[in-house]
């Protein structure tokens, strides 16, 4: 028999495996109701359900077709700055260069 100590941290280990199986709107929708069971009957307080329902929610997110879209648009963004970056860069040296050379002159 499992004291009750042993039996919330075997809930709690199994919620947060749990918590990350969650993609859709219908996992989270059942994780949450085995998070208020979870609460009601004492294995875990309010700021754990709180804590994994958010994660839960957190990973359908990030899992989401459209977020994934959003994150290729922001990192092609970023290169194309970083290479806009460089040329200003490339540019600004052969100005230097050029004033270096007027003034020799």
């Amino acid at each position: 028999v499992l004291s009750k100590e042993m039996a919330s941290c075997h809930i709690v280990d199994s919620l947060e495996k749990s918590r990350a199986l969650c993609t859709g709107a219908e996992e989270v929708s059942y994780f949450k109701l085995l998070l208020e069971k979870s609460e009601s009957d004492g294995h875990i307080d309010r700021r754990q359900m709180h804590c994994l329902d958010n994660k839960a929610e957190r990973n359908t997110v990030f899992n989401d077709q459209r977020f994934e879209s959003l994150m290729e648009a922001v990192k092609s963004n970023t290169a194309r700055f970083e290479g806009l970056e460089a040329n200003v860069e490339a540019i600004n040296n052969s100005v230097n260069a050029i004033r270096k050379g007027l003034k020799h002159k």
